[in-house]
């Protein structure tokens, strides 16, 4: 009997798991098998939650977010959509983004981890690409060519000859 109230007790404190405020990176699997990776920061103000999305430097207020036991409930009015999450341990969460489009539902598996600030980790930003691009032609000795394509599309640019630079 003692053991049936213990595991009935951490059911009941799993259930009623509510996630912890910081930043989360989300993950849309697309039906291409392509995903959609987002991020958002989920915050706590005077008991409610709210998630913030991160659009570029954009930051879109989610306000109608509901938890209810070991789920949560997001409205996007933004973009006509609904995350469904269920949490599990770790913080990690799994569930479904939907949409209601002209034919039909869209429904999309969905998934979101802790401490996730960067939409897409281990990026180089661009100028440290740029870098390293110029830095692979002038190791192959090829910048010599790029210069003489270069003059050719502007040639045909000038002249109004259609052509491509590759």
């Amino acid at each position: 009997m003692k053991r049936w109230f213990i595991a009935f007790f951490l059911l009941a404190q799993a259930a009623a798991a509510q996630l912890p405020a910081g930043w989360y990176r989300a993950s849309v699997l697309r039906p291409d098998g392509a995903a959609l990776v987002f991020n958002f920061e989920a915050q706590r103000t005077t008991g409610s939650l709210r998630l913030y999305i991160r659009n570029g430097s954009e930051r879109l207020l989610v306000e109608e977010v509901r938890e209810q036991g070991d789920s949560l409930f997001a409205e996007m009015p933004f973009f006509e959509a609904r995350l469904r999450f269920r949490v599990l341990p770790n913080d990690r969460l799994t569930g479904t983004w939907s949409k209601g489009t002209a034919g039909a539902d869209l429904e999309l598996p969905v998934t979101a981890t802790p401490g996730g600030e960067e939409r897409f980790p281990g990026s180089r930003p661009a100028s440290g690409q740029l870098a390293h691009e110029l830095e692979g032609i002038d190791k192959a000795g090829l910048a010599g060519y790029f210069l003489i394509v270069w003059d050719i599309v502007r040639f045909a640019r000038e002249q109004q000859i259609r052509c491509q630079g590759r």
